[in-house]
């Protein structure tokens, strides 16, 4: 069932151009390691919530299928109810460093939720190669 072990996650994972990684290294900061700054907050909860969902589903996939563009996903279906949530609940303005982290990750996840859309699309018309090095 299992095709790809953690070594070839990390191989594949490796192989992404460094603006993919840091786009990838932002994602985790603003949805993982900020959050636990902000815990005391039920915005920063359901954010860790929902991306715990998606680091275990899309590991899961990963293993089955490889990095390739259906991984999008995972972000989706995991992300779209965060992102929803978040909308609905935050600040009324930028007052407090937890104000302005939930926008930079209403932003961040929605500039994320857009190109896994177009990711998605084109894993949907052929495009299913292992990543590495390609580009946006």
């Amino acid at each position: 069932m299992f095709k790809y072990g953690l070594s070839d996650m990390v191989s594949q994972a490796l192989d992404l151009p460094p603006y993919v990684l840091g786009w990838l290294a932002w994602l985790v900061a603003v949805t993982v390691i900020a959050p636990i700054f902000f815990i005391r907050h039920r915005e920063a909860r359901v954010v860790l919530y929902w991306q715990a969902a998606n680091a275990a589903f899309g590991l899961a996939l990963w293993s089955v299928v490889g990095l390739v563009r259906l991984l999008s996903l995972s972000h989706v279906l995991f992300w779209t109810p965060a992102v929803i949530y978040l909308s609905q609940h935050r600040p009324e303005r930028r007052q407090t460093l937890f104000d302005t982290w939930v926008y930079l990750a209403l932003i961040s996840m929605g500039i994320s939720l857009a190109l896994d859309v177009v990711e998605l699309v084109r894993y949907a018309s052929g495009a299913r190669e292992l990543l590495g090095g390609y580009s946006l």
